[in-house]
């Protein structure tokens, strides 16, 4: 099932070929995100083992969950002090996902399935990275079953 409360193609206000820019639109502070939402949507089309119908709506819902995660993540990386290893490692994710988003899906049958899963990909880790960036009070204050907590080592 596609969330349909992603902005679309046309609603991102941006198509496949603009220019790699921090100006994205979401930057402003979209309101909470829905990573449930979007880790089952992108588990749906991880799960898709050849194209369907519904690859179109999936890959556009991957590239919208990428236009909105990139910038909130960028803004989280950029409060957080220099040197940080969660912030790091993020940083290494949103780039990533940003150039799986801008580069083009390829030749062949299967290629745009390969995109969408490509993205799909991203989308897991870009919601990983959020929460490891931006904890709830109630994620800070006990680990998640499954997810080892991050704790700060000091130097020796």
């Amino acid at each position: 099932m596609i969330d349909r409360t992603v902005p679309d193609e046309s609603a991102a206000g941006q198509s496949e070929t603009d220019s790699d820019t921090d100006n994205d639109a979401g930057e402003s502070g979209p309101g909470p995100m829905d990573l449930a939402a979007m880790r089952e949507t992108a588990r749906q089309v991880m799960v898709a083992h050849e194209p369907g119908a519904d690859l179109d709506g999936l890959s556009a819902a991957m590239r919208g969950f990428v236009r909105l995660l990139v910038p909130a993540l960028r803004t989280l990386i950029a409060a957080r002090p220099s040197g940080d290893r969660p912030a790091m490692v993020a940083r290494v994710g949103v780039d990533e996902a940003w150039r799986r988003l801008h580069t083009t899906p390829g030749l062949g049958p299967g290629a745009a399935h390969r995109r969408a899963r490509r993205l799909a990909l991203s989308v897991l880790s870009l919601c990983d990275h959020y929460e490891n960036l931006r904890p709830t009070a109630a994620a800070s204050a006990a680990p998640t079953p499954g997810r080892p907590r991050q704790v700060e080592r000091s130097s020796p």
